[in-house]
């Protein structure tokens, strides 16, 4: 049902359930903060997974593996009373806590159903198309400084219509890393230098998180994906231009925050700050706007409030190692920790605070709420997603355009794990649900179209090798 288009005259374009709601899950996050459009994408995938699932299609095992964490994250919650079943009901912890499951459910939706060329085909356009809108509206922003598409009380930040200047960086960053490996590895040149141009939003973002990540996305395609001596050299002097150059994009608060990282002075404020905080009884749940720099040095806050967050988020990794605190405690205020040996402290008392903060990075967030235990499966789940478009690269090298859409949803894993270093990259829907559109789509479509034989690795099937 959902594989078989449909005609609508007069445009003569296939549709079917799956393609409307991939069109709204990519536009909605596109035009984020009007809500709206990806409410529908996330309603339509909802109903595919029942539709699907309750008509005994099975998911994908990485739809279970993704199942599995949501599961442990929830059980783990209630059990320790950061969560109780009518708080499903309250908007405050979807825009918690909750936003890494409603990233999720996208992907969930293409693990229950089974892609076709067409749709897959579908999926890029739309990619694509979103990358030349932006452009245009960046364009606009350039010229005429228009209001509404910059950010609150900054005018020289492109916002675009996303909700943050980081959510704008990740999200425009990972347009770019999909738009410039998909054009490059195609060698369609004019793809590839729109993916170059989306660079200039990313910048401009005042997002460090994203240009981290597309940093890392370039190094990692230029050493491991594809290694070649001459290409290093080549993009070493672009890159170099690049970044001399990267002032000119950015706002001027980004412009010195980035380069006040590098002066030797806030590196010895960092430590300092480091040292503070392993010291102090500070907890997530005390900080508040109009107290919370009494516990900071003098410098950048946002860098020396991350730094807060990540010393806090390691004592309590350290305090219960493997199950981690519950999760959705980590903003809760007068915590009281329940310590029962060996390696277990579990939060089960304190004020219960829904709020959108995290740790300002996946790893400590997942590692504080979450323990060993529910690290190691949620990254069992990206590090099987890489190793299987791995494997379709390989079995797809007779079909560029194929082989190019894996090889830039490999980079997607690589740019939003990185963004995860400094930000809670894998809670943010602006680079989640694209990433997980673009993954889903890729494993749904593997599900359809490749088979493994008894003894070996992915094949084309043959209708799919001849391009039908």
């Amino acid at each position: 049902m959902f594989g078989t288009g449909l005609r609508l005259n007069p445009f003569a374009l296939r549709w079917s359930l799956f393609s409307v709601a991939t069109f709204f899950l990519l536009w909605g996050t596109f035009f984020i903060e009007i809500q709206i459009p990806l409410i529908l994408g996330l309603l339509f995938a909802v109903n595919i997974i029942f539709w699907r699932f309750f008509g005994h299609e099975r998911f994908d095992k990485l739809g279970l593996l993704l199942w599995a964490n949501i599961a442990y994250w929830l059980i783990s919650g209630m059990l320790a009373g950061a969560i109780t079943p009518l708080d499903f009901l309250n908007v405050k912890l979807w825009n918690g806590d909750g936003r890494i499951i409603i990233g999720s459910i996208p992907f969930l939706m293409y693990a229950v159903i089974r892609v076709n060329h067409y749709e897959l085909q579908q999926t890029i356009r739309t990619m694509l198309w979103m990358g030349v809108v932006g452009m245009a509206l960046y364009a606009a922003w350039a010229v005429f400084k228009i209001s509404w598409l910059a950010g609150p009380g900054h005018i020289d930040e492109f916002h675009a219509f996303l909700s943050s200047h980081t959510g704008a960086g990740t999200f425009f960053g990972c347009l770019s890393t999909f738009t410039l490996l998909y054009g490059y590895e195609k060698k369609k040149w004019m793809i590839t230098l729109l993916g170059v141009a989306l660079m200039g939003p990313t910048y401009s973002s005042g997002s460090r998180e994203a240009l981290v990540g597309l940093m890392a996305v370039i190094a990692w395609y230029l050493t491991i994906r594809n290694p070649k001596p001459r290409m290093i050299i080549v993009s070493m002097v672009v890159g170099t231009v690049l970044f001399v150059t990267m002032p000119a994009f950015m706002s001027q608060k980004t412009y010195e925050r980035t380069y006040g990282l590098l002066q030797w002075s806030f590196i010895t404020t960092m430590v300092r700050q480091a040292e503070r905080a392993i010291n102090s009884d500070w907890q997530t749940g005390d900080w508040n706007v109009s107290t919370g720099t009494d516990d900071l040095e003098e410098g950048d806050v946002t860098t020396l409030v991350r730094i807060q967050l990540w010393v806090y988020a390691s004592k309590r990794f350290l305090a219960s190692p493997l199950f981690g605190m519950g999760w959705g405690r980590f903003n809760d205020f007068n915590t009281i920790f329940i310590n029962a040996p060996p390696y277990l402290s579990v939060a089960g008392g304190g004020g219960k605070k829904l709020t959108p903060e995290t740790a300002h990075n996946s790893y400590f967030h997942l590692a504080a709420e979450s323990g060993l235990i529910g690290l190691a499966l949620y990254m069992s789940f990206w590090g099987a997603l890489y190793l299987r478009c791995q494997r379709a690269t390989q079995a797809l090298v007779q079909v560029k355009e194929l082989k190019a859409f894996f090889v830039a949803a490999q980079g997607m894993i690589v740019f939003i794990l990185t963004c995860a270093l400094t930000g809670h990259a894998v809670g943010s829907p602006s680079v989640l649900v694209p990433t997980m559109v673009i993954l889903g789509t890729a494993t749904s479509f593997l599900r359809g179209n490749l088979y493994r034989p008894a003894r070996a690795s992915l094949r084309l099937l043959p209708q799919v090798a001849a391009g039908k």
